[in-house]
């Protein structure tokens, strides 16, 4: 049975092995082990240990702040998705690029950014023209 390792020792090689990777120096993992007192295998469950833990990212009861803020809310995406039901009654075409403003909102938007937002509520297409999936 291998020795108890101690909390110290576990954030030593953590604290040790973040700071080499953050700051990209060349690192000899089986240094740092052995610095701290630990075997390889103890030393590598350590840091898989560590990699598996959910950070608070991931916790349910914190909001997800990673990336860039939406461009679209809620709302103007449904409004885009109205704007795209009237124009096919209408039998008009619509681009991306042209929907944000079709649909009354005051916002600037790369096709690609629009289209991505429409498909989360189910409109498809191609650049040329615009249908709701079928319900």
């Amino acid at each position: 049975m291998p020795p108890h390792i101690t909390a110290t020792q576990k954030l030593r090689i953590l604290a040790v092995c973040e700071f080499l990777n953050d700051h990209q120096l060349p690192c000899n993992h089986s240094d740092v082990f052995r610095w701290a007192g630990v075997s390889k295998g103890s030393g590598w469950r350590i840091l898989a240990e560590h990699r598996t833990q959910p950070s608070l990212a991931d916790h349910p009861n914190y909001p997800d702040r990673r990336g860039r803020k939406k461009i679209f809310t809620d709302d103007d995406i449904q409004k885009m998705k109205r704007a795209v039901e009237e124009h096919q009654r209408e039998g008009r075409v619509l681009r991306w690029e042209q929907l944000p403003a079709a649909a009354g909102i005051d916002k600037r938007a790369s096709h690609e950014t629009v289209r991505m937002a429409m498909k989360k509520v189910g409109v498809t297409g191609s650049p040329s023209g615009l249908k709701k999936a079928p319900s």
